[in-house]
């Protein structure tokens, strides 16, 4: 599409962060690579910082003293950041929207540090093309989707009856209640059950395996991802077998990927157990 419209557009780049975390605490300012790389969350601030639109990042964490540590690397690197409740991370977005003046929103999490800007721009272009209050990207790995957001649809669920869930998880309200979502469809079947995200040790590890293939002057992209699939596969058998915790929409598809998971594991006398539990 023309980018006329979207360069008189604001977007707003919002990190959901914690230093905080049960697997791996701190996580988000480890070096990436091993050792030697830098901090997780400056392979995200440094690949939105070349975005093309006019647009602002905020870091979006909370008043524990832990994240302290977060606030100063903020100011090193001159990027905004927005301190609020630790459970209620929505309401964090919503102070931040109301203190900014942005037309989109793009939320993203800071344990998720590759980020191919060229798609995500698509999506913003996509979201603002059909005018959708909420667009999410799907098929791409583990961590690599986005979700991008009309401010005011956010702004609206204030006034809205928010379980605990709703008040964690930014957009699951939307997600369950909006008439005007939707998927983008990208990425390449064979590629989409990669883990990219950091959330247990292990992670940490492929996800250093990852960037270390990095060639001269290269970024991050889904590209670079699917190269390094073909070339060293085995990178992506370091984390495999973790299992990332979601949100479900009902008791029954929760039941079945319990199911699955016991299953997976052996545990086929209690999985049995389970289905004629539902079936009676």
């Amino acid at each position: 599409m023309e980018d006329g419209r979207l360069n008189k557009l604001r977007i707003g780049y919002i990190i959901q962060a914690r230093m905080a975390s049960k697997r791996l605490p701190g996580k988000i300012l480890m070096p990436l690579p091993f050792d030697h790389g830098k901090p997780l969350i400056k392979w995200i601030t440094d690949a939105l910082k070349k975005s093309k639109y006019d647009s602002s990042i905020v870091v979006a964490t909370s008043v524990n003293s832990e994240n302290q540590a977060l606030e100063d690397f903020c100011k090193v690197e001159k990027i905004a950041i927005f301190r609020g409740d630790e459970e209620n991370v929505l309401s964090r977005f919503i102070s931040i929207i109301m203190n900014n003046n942005f037309d989109v929103i793009v939320r993203l999490t800071a344990d998720n540090p590759i980020i191919d800007l060229k798609i995500l721009e698509s999506a913003i272009e996509q979201h603002v093309r059909l005018n959708k209050d909420y667009t999410k990207t799907d098929g791409l790995p583990l961590g690599m989707n986005f979700e991008v957001i009309n401010p005011k649809v956010l702004l609206a669920t204030h006034d809205s009856e928010l379980s605990k869930d709703d008040r964690e998880h930014v957009t699951l309200y939307i997600r369950h209640h909006s008439k005007d979502a939707f998927t983008l469809a990208v990425g390449d079947p064979q590629f989409r059950d990669l883990r990219l995200t950091i959330d247990y040790p292990s992670d940490y590890a492929a996800v250093s395996l990852l960037l270390a293939c990095l060639e001269d002057g290269e970024f991050p992209s889904y590209e670079m991802v699917k190269r390094i699939a073909r070339t060293k596969g085995w990178i992506f058998e370091v984390n495999g077998a973790n299992i990332q915790k979601r949100q479900y929409t009902s008791e029954n598809v929760e039941r079945e990927e319990a199911l699955k998971l016991l299953k997976m594991y052996g545990f086929n006398s209690t999985a049995q157990r389970l289905m004629e539990g539902a079936a009676e």
